[in-house]
């Protein structure tokens, strides 16, 4: 994971969607038997999504210093979670924070704290604990969100998935059946030029094709015109 970074030249045969391409800020989560190993992205819509996705995968596989770093051999059973940042909007105090939809973002003295959509209220916390909370994830005294604090609500997108998987074989294709002998019945309509033995041929569909991201699979839609934003490395 370490010895061979997605380079601009891996990229170049894909084409990105109108979403791919667009700046997006995200949080990484990497987990593996329900347990996080990893966690790492901005709140900041700073680089096109696809962009964040390689970088913050990346760090938060190998650069978390709350975690060892993951190997090659930590990748079966991973599980990757994308948090896609939505709108932000500066609210005034508690009262305007729904938790069970929204996130919320504290910012005070150059600390920043964060968290997603849904997680205050599966702690049960009311707003006034979540922004005590968030003051203590940023290293602020519990209390201190009341005065000069910037607090801001969000929405987020999940993308929940693990390694791709591995495409079973094709099984080979059948000989057409023979017919029977003795003379064959003939469809009034088609002036005996097609029998009722005909077997019709299946044409198989190719899977959807997908661009892997350290080890993740993230799949390409509708293929558009659009040329690929060059990633930062």
């Amino acid at each position: 994971m370490r010895n061979s970074p997605i380079k601009d030249s891996d990229l170049e045969t894909y084409a990105f969607t109108p979403c791919l391409v667009a700046q997006r800020g995200l949080l990484v989560t990497l987990k593996k038997d329900g347990r996080v190993r990893g966690l790492q992205g901005e709140i900041e819509p700073s680089r096109p999504l696809y962009q964040q996705v390689i970088l913050f995968t990346r760090r938060a596989a190998t650069r978390d210093p709350r975690f060892p770093p993951l190997s090659d051999a930590d990748l079966d059973g991973m599980v990757i979670e994308l948090a896609i940042i939505g709108e932000r909007t500066r609210v005034g105090g508690p009262s305007e924070i729904r938790l069970g939809t929204q996130g919320v973002f504290l910012e005070k003295w150059g600390r920043r704290a964060l968290f997603l959509p849904g997680l205050a209220a599966k702690q049960g916390w009311t707003p006034e604990r979540t922004l005590d909370e968030l003051c203590a994830q940023a290293a602020l005294p519990r209390g201190s969100w009341s005065e000069s604090a910037r607090i801001e609500v969000f929405g987020a997108e999940m993308i929940v998935g693990g390694a791709p998987a591995e495409a079973s074989p094709s099984p080979p294709p059948q000989p057409p059946a023979s017919p029977p002998p003795g003379p064959q019945r003939l469809r009034s309509w088609d002036n005996g030029m097609i029998d009722d033995l005909n077997v019709s041929r299946r044409r198989s569909i190719s899977p959807a094709s997908c661009a892997s991201f350290s080890g993740f699979a993230l799949a390409l839609s509708t293929p558009s015109a659009l040329p690929c934003a060059r990633a930062k490395t």
